[in-house]
């Protein structure tokens, strides 16, 4: 499977967490560009384009369903994934309301994030 064109856009707070994901997507052949909030998230979006966000949804400032609320709002066809650390049922109604394409609980394994990506972009 070839993944070399896809580009994805990585949001999270934590900088362990983007370099780890960085780390094992370029490994996998995708285009890492990473974020370390909304906000710089929102200015990257805005000057590129991305095949897909995977982003944290606690984050200072806005959380990572505002970010993809506002990426759907532009273009509603944006393929996303939320990682969360907190109760996944308490957003699931939101979640669906936004159209996200996947979820990810924190903590997770690697290969659950990878899968979940693969999943998403095929």
């Amino acid at each position: 499977m070839e993944f070399k064109n896809n580009k994805i856009l990585v949001v999270d707070d934590e900088p362990s967490i983007r370099e780890i994901l960085k780390s094992v997507l370029s490994a996998s052949g995708y285009s890492v560009t990473l974020s370390h909030s909304a906000e710089d998230a929102y200015s990257k979006f805005s000057k590129d384009e991305f095949d897909l966000i995977l982003s944290d949804n606690n984050m200072p400032g806005d959380t990572g369903l505002q970010l993809i609320r506002a990426i759907k709002y532009i273009n509603q066809d944006a393929k996303t994934i939320l990682m969360t650390g907190g109760d996944i049922s308490l957003l699931a109604d939101e979640m669906r309301h936004v159209k996200v394409c996947g979820f990810v609980q924190k903590p997770f394994e690697i290969d659950e994030v990878v899968g979940m990506i693969n999943e998403v972009l095929n």
